[in-house]
């Protein structure tokens, strides 16, 4: 039975969730396979708050807040940077920010244990956006489909 090629995650917005979707979507990820995670680039601090759900966030009465949520996603794919080192993962800055994820040699692992990466805030982001996300711009997609395609 084969595995599967892309896997696209968006789902609950809690950083904790989305590192044991990754988890389990890498045990049925076929090599040379990708997954993709939505909303891994909040640009504003109450886009990134933590909540269940947009309802949730509207409720706090945010100043400025401008229906906007992308949860602490992000804080995912800076966790999966510093802890795995069998995982090649970037974002692109499109759309809130979409993560790839692809079995593969890592280039530069985070020096932060799993504990840190938790305890990180949105000015800490905002501080190592391009660093802590391996942040691409939008144009270099078309790259990566390239390369992508000429592995299949």
């Amino acid at each position: 039975m084969g595995g599967i090629d892309v896997i696209f995650i968006d789902g609950l917005h809690l950083f904790e969730q989305v590192v044991l979707d990754i988890e389990n979507s890498l045990q049925y990820l076929n090599d040379g396979g990708v997954i993709l995670v939505h909303d891994c680039n909040p640009l504003t601090e109450n886009a990134s708050v933590r909540a269940y759900t947009s309802e949730e966030v509207a409720a706090m009465n945010l100043p400025n807040w401008v229906n906007i949520w992308n949860g602490d996603v992000w804080k995912a794919i800076v966790q999966l940077k510093a802890t795995r080192t069998d995982l090649d993962i970037m974002v692109i800055n499109t759309d809130h920010g979409v993560g790839i994820i692809r079995k593969g040699t890592v280039k530069d692992v985070l020096p932060l244990t799993k504990e840190q990466a938790a305890q990180l805030t949105y000015q800490d982001l905002d501080n190592n956006r391009v660093k802590y996300l391996d942040l691409k711009d939008k144009e270099y997609f078309s790259t990566f489909i390239k390369e992508f395609e000429a592995v299949r």
